[in-house]
């Protein structure tokens, strides 16, 4: 077990002295990816190689069927709260015609749930 921890913490020693945030460690990372997979790719074409397999695993992870669903999610969100906003805006215009008819703001309360205040707002 001793042997395992002594061999773990070389490999992080090792590690950090390679790609540690310093002047050396690009290159150092381009040139042990150059050794592991014999390239001799510059740091531009290293990047360039990395940009275009990262945009083909988006691409390939792309579910269009997903996105779709996402987007009648959000759709129904959206219209959810829009007809939330518009049943309020409507309870609130029939709590205001009951307060012009006279009925008690006590009782406009206890029945809608609105403060005395916001009855006396409208």
């Amino acid at each position: 077990m001793i042997q395992n921890n002594q061999s773990k913490k070389y490999k992080d020693t090792v590690f950090v002295d390679l790609f540690s945030e310093d002047k050396t460690a690009k290159h150092n990372f381009i040139s042990l990816y150059n050794a592991l997979f014999d390239e001799n790719l510059t740091e531009k074409e290293y990047l360039e190689r990395k940009n275009m397999e990262v945009e083909n695993m988006l691409i390939a992870e792309y579910d269009y069927e997903m996105d779709i669903a996402v987007q009648r999610e959000e759709a129904a969100r959206e219209a959810e709260k829009k007809a939330e906003k518009k049943a309020e805006r409507k309870a609130k215009e029939t709590v205001k015609e009951l307060k012009n008819m006279g009925v008690d703001i006590n009782k406009l309360s206890k029945a809608t749930g609105l403060t005395i205040e916001e009855i006396k707002a409208l």
